[in-house]
């Protein structure tokens, strides 16, 4: 998928100029994925991509990187070996470009140490977080970002209807067995960078449960949250079965759960706020006297990341927009006991919400 770097570079740099932000420093993670589409991790060998606030942009990378000048939207590239200083690089080309920095971006994962030289290289340089200048542009997707995360939510679904159309056959194995499946599904379908929570039981009233060697048997419900990336986008969603015939209390709350999602995805409307979407949740579930089971936020944005943005701050409002993705995943909580929740991600699309899941939401049983 051919996705307009450029574009995007010449976007942030119009933003850099307009801020008096004089340099960008990027290192691998989502922000480099966004702009020259390198999608590998940070090692313990620099990688940096330098974007200027006049739009020129140059990237710095080791000669083991496996990064390709052909395929990477930038000026110059500069390769550095173990006898060469990436730092010096950097202050060579800086200088030939008659660059003098006084305020500089910086992604958050960025080595501390290169930016502590950087700081001693320009006393007094004032460093701010890259989400000044990233979170705007990152939080509304473009059409290609839109296809790419449709297409892995529709192949989260699959993975998911694969796994669980064996039933009762999971009965004696453990969630790391049903996690090391949901995983090759995932991977055999092309998504990418796989994360499963599987939750069996008491295991599901812990919302970040990490799966174990608990044996899934009958007479207990089974969460299901998971999340990977098709061409960098993201992917997440949570699903609840019942192994055996749940009792009315159970289903009482898992109806409830359900009802309450249904109030947030309802309120999600240009023009609303996140917050607001949250409210309406909380207060359904708090007048149903389950508010204080309810010990999350009902909404994140999803994206590059898994937790992207829009994000969510403790306090004002996250305006929705066409364009933005985001769950909407309400859940109630009893130690001892089990979870419910359950996860759906949202377009939003000529002012209204798009569910990108069509996984049933209705309880299902294995008898």
């Amino acid at each position: 998928m051919a996705y307009c770097y450029r574009e995007r570079i010449a976007k942030v740099s119009r933003e850099m100029e307009k801020r008096g932000i004089d340099g960008f420093l990027v290192s691998p993670g989502s922000d480099m994925k966004y702009f020259i589409g390198y999608g590998y991790p940070q090692d313990d060998k620099i990688l940096l991509l330098v974007i200027l606030k006049d739009g020129g942009t140059f990237v710095i990378h080791n000669k083991l990187h496996d990064i390709h000048p052909q395929n990477t939207p930038v000026d110059d590239m500069f390769q550095y070996a173990y006898d060469i200083s990436p730092f010096d690089l950097l202050l060579q080309e800086l200088k030939r470009r008659g660059v003098s920095w006084k305020t500089a971006a910086i992604t958050p994962n960025i080595p501390a140490f290169f930016a502590l030289e950087l700081k001693e290289a320009y006393p007094g340089l004032k460093m701010i977080s890259s989400e000044e200048l990233t979170a705007a542009l990152r939080a509304v997707k473009d059409g290609d970002e839109m296809e790419a995360t449709k297409e892995a939510c529709q192949k989260a679904d699959e993975a998911l209807q694969i796994c669980m159309s064996m039933g009762t056959e999971w009965v004696g194995k453990t969630e790391r067995q049903l996690e090391a499946r949901m995983m090759y599904e995932m991977g055999n379908l092309g998504l990418r960078n796989n994360a499963v929570s599987v939750c069996f039981g008491e295991n599901a009233a812990i919302p970040h449960h990490h799966p174990d060697d608990t044996v899934i048997t009958m007479g207990k419900p089974l969460l299901i949250d998971f999340g990977a990336d098709f061409h960098f986008y993201n992917t997440d969603m949570t699903r609840m079965f019942f192994f055996g015939e749940p009792d009315e209390e159970y289903k009482r709350l898992y109806y409830m759960v359900l009802e309450a999602q249904r109030r947030g995805i309802e309120k999600a409307v240009r023009g609303s706020t996140l917050q607001e979407l949250d409210r309406v949740v909380r207060d359904y579930l708090t007048d149903e006297g389950y508010g204080e089971a309810y010990i999350h936020r009902t909404s994140h944005g999803v994206g590059l990341d898994c937790h992207d943005y829009p994000k969510i701050p403790a306090s004002g409002e996250t305006v929705i927009e066409d364009g933005m993705i985001f769950s909407v995943e309400p859940g109630v909580y009893f130690p001892g006991k089990y979870g419910i929740r359950i996860e759906d991600q949202i377009l939003m699309k000529n002012g209204k919400a798009e569910v990108l899941h069509v996984f049933p939401k209705e309880l299902i049983s294995f008898r």
